[in-house]
């Protein structure tokens, strides 16, 4: 009888629920974050290979790419990432700093 979210708060976790964009949205949230996001390669490699491979349905009888993405083992990975774009805000001014790449394994980059 009880909700997802009241389960979670007896357990002790806190989170906070991402707004519900529309997919295009939450699309160009993910390419607006892309760049201020850093990736392990090798223990993501599947998440890297997965938003690489993200792409659009294409209608092969418009000739044309459809305005929706292709739902395909990659869209779920990307929504997770879509759902972490759309509802990660940071910390007040995070966005505004440059990386400090000094701290950053070049090997794993």
């Amino acid at each position: 009888g009880k909700s997802r979210l009241e389960v979670a708060r007896e357990l002790g976790l806190r989170f906070t629920i991402a707004p519900k964009l529309p997919v295009l949205d939450g699309i160009n949230a993910v390419r607006a974050i892309l760049p201020r996001t850093w990736i392990d390669r090798d223990r993501c490699f599947d998440m890297v290979e997965a938003l690489r491979q993200y792409t659009a349905e294409y209608d092969d009888v418009l000739r044309v790419w459809a305005p929706r993405p292709l739902h395909n083992w990659a869209s779920h990975y990307a929504d997770s990432a879509r759902v972490f774009a759309t509802g990660y805000s940071g910390r007040r001014g995070d966005w505004n700093k440059p990386i400090d790449y000094s701290r950053v394994d070049r090997g794993k980059v």
